[in-house]
């Protein structure tokens, strides 16, 4: 399957024109990827970004994070639940007086290849089993002006859930005379039965439970770590950037 756009995120209605990558970065994207042998030296805090749309222009920076921002990162995971894959991972961040947010994905969580095909840098590799290609145009040089106009995509109005009537319990109706009350029976002490010990379960050896701690924001998975204080370092950084990150231990 080839793909010209993302298809996730909060910018939605430019189609596949930001589908773009300055010539430099698709070259260095090439050499990070190093045949199968990903440079971790190449990448940043959160990978190398290839492709970064700051308020609709393709820019040549790392890190943008005013306005309305779209990027693409390459990633060499060395631990956590993507330890030893390379990921192709999409995220954005909006804040242009409307309101403030942004969201993150892995699209391929297995890169298999990243080459240059004629004017397009393609990345292919798996998402959740399948095979999925993606194709950036290059061009030489930054946008001197806006060529799309992201606009988060619009939220669906909230519809109100009809509220239950309360039920109406109908009255009773007191008798006229009250009926003597029958002599209660002399109650017998119950005999008491034997406590059993609880059984413990048997534990195999062999069984072995790990846990990771994953970084979410608004329930997407950011990172994985099999350290909290590495994750606790890296919803430090996302807050940093105003999004709201939390963590979540899963037993693996």
């Amino acid at each position: 399957m080839i793909r010209s756009k993302s298809e996730w995120g909060s910018f939605r209605e430019d189609g596949d024109v930001d589908m773009k990558v300055l010539r430099k970065r698709a070259v260095d994207a090439v050499k990070w990827w190093n045949n199968g042998k990903p440079r971790k030296e190449m990448e940043g805090s959160f990978g190398y970004a290839f492709s970064i749309i700051h308020n609709g222009k393709l820019v040549d920076s790392d890190y943008e994070y005013r306005g309305n921002v779209i990027t693409r990162r390459l990633s060499k995971h060395e631990d956590g639940y993507y330890g030893g894959f390379a990921t192709l991972n999409y995220g954005d961040n909006y804040n242009d007086g409307r309101g403030q947010g942004g969201s993150g994905c892995i699209i391929l969580d297995d890169i298999r290849s990243v080459k240059i095909v004629g004017d397009c840098l393609v990345i292919s590799g798996l998402n959740q089993l399948k095979p999925v290609e993606y194709r950036y145009r290059i061009q030489d040089r930054p946008d001197d002006k806006p060529f799309v106009k992201p606009v988060p995509k619009k939220k669906e109005p909230d519809v109100p859930k009809p509220v239950p009537k309360p039920e109406v319990k109908p009255k009773k109706e007191k008798p006229s005379v009250k009926p003597k009350a029958a002599p209660k029976p002399k109650a017998e002490k119950p005999a008491k039965p034997k406590e059993e010990k609880p059984k413990r379960p048997k534990v195999s050896k062999e069984t072995k439970v790990t846990q990771a701690f994953e970084v979410r924001v608004d329930g997407v998975v950011k990172g994985s770590f099999s350290s909290q204080p590495r994750a606790e370092s890296f919803v430090r950084q996302l807050r940093k950037e105003g999004m709201k990150a939390r963590i979540y231990v899963v037993y693996l």
